[in-house]
């Protein structure tokens, strides 16, 4: 038989009344066991003797490859029961480290929290049934401890538990393991679904920060309102927290002589979308490294006093003499 074939084997079985046939095509592990497995009900039904399985069985091989393997094979077959003569089909026709390949899946095939068990456990109950008097195949304590160290966590406690001792045997394990794995997946239908719900609440909301009137206006939303349109604040420079210091500034509001600080900032963060940095704005300059105040002047000082340059006008006084009739403004800077 080419082993390259595209096509399958298939079994052809038509109930017991007529012997299952092979046809041609890529002999597997699966297939192989289910045409071993219809023969065995059919040999059971018509009551076929042990040492007349394997012939009879010869004449539902419909490849031509595996036919003329048995017919030539058919004197020492005569002498062996149908299950050694269908061991010698596997090691002949099915590639050679094939049970290592299905005792590797049973091993690896841990159940995870998203697994369903009684459909886990079922294709656990599958990949053994293709072990079939092999060394490889579980038994029933190998299938208990399997459930036990296989399953997905919370399964793993209750296999474990004191009320799970009483289960002794594979099957009633399972179906112990059964009604367990029901509650665990309503349970987590539930909470995935109040989840859903809330993200689904939270999508379109819109949050809106109120700030006072004094303050800076922000509009600041949240989640889908804002995607694509959120400018983000730059970060205060050294140059500009020098500045805020040195004016009894704030570092959220970004206000110079405001005499607070952060923590307890009435204000809201500067609009990002209208907000100038400090650096740019024309009161702002740097001399020798120090940080100082330009251009401005008291409320209560004359044009004529202004500093430029020069620095911050920290106060004004008028002195008058001792007549009455002449003053002088002195500055302090």
């Amino acid at each position: 038989m080419d082993k390259t074939s595209k096509y399958a084997q298939v079994v052809v079985s038509q109930g017991t009344k007529h012997l299952p046939e092979l046809t041609s095509g890529l002999l597997t592990p699966k297939i192989l066991a289910l045409f071993a497995q219809s023969c065995r009900h059919y040999f059971r039904v018509k009551k076929i003797a042990d040492d007349e399985q394997a012939s009879i069985a010869a004449a539902g091989c419909q490849d031509a490859d595996v036919s003329d393997w048995w017919l030539n094979n058919e004197v020492r077959f005569k002498a062996m029961t149908f299950d050694i003569v269908i061991n010698k089909m596997r090691k002949r026709w099915l590639k050679r480290n094939w049970a290592d390949e299905i005792r590797l899946q049973l091993e690896q095939g841990i159940m995870t929290d998203d697994n369903n068990f009684d459909n886990w456990v079922e294709k656990v109950g599958r990949l053994n049934g293709l072990l079939k008097d092999m060394d490889y195949h579980l038994s029933d304590s190998d299938l208990h401890r399997h459930l036990k160290f296989r399953t997905c966590y919370k399964l793993c406690l209750a296999a474990c538990s004191t009320e799970a001792l009483v289960h002794t045997s594979f099957q009633n394990l399972k179906e112990f393991l059964s009604l367990k794995d029901e509650a665990r997946r309503d349970n987590l239908a539930q909470i995935r679904s109040t989840a859903r719900q809330i993200i689904a609440s939270n999508a379109n909301l819109k949050v809106v920060y109120k700030t006072d009137a004094t303050s800076p206006t922000n509009n600041f939303t949240t989640g889908a309102a804002r995607a694509g349109s959120f400018i983000k604040l730059p970060p205060l420079m050294q140059v500009e927290r020098d500045y805020l210091k040195a004016n009894n500034g704030c570092f959220k509001c970004r206000c110079p002589f405001v005499n607070h600080y952060t923590k307890d900032c009435p204000n809201d963060y500067p609009d990002p979308k209208t907000h100038q940095p400090l650096a740019t704005s024309s009161s702002f300059n740097t001399r020798a490294g120090n940080t100082v105040l330009t251009g401005t002047t008291p409320n209560n000082a004359s044009s004529s006093n202004k500093v430029g340059n020069k620095g911050c006008v920290a106060a004004v006084e008028e002195v008058v003499n001792d007549n009455g009739d002449e003053t002088q403004t002195i500055a302090a800077i």
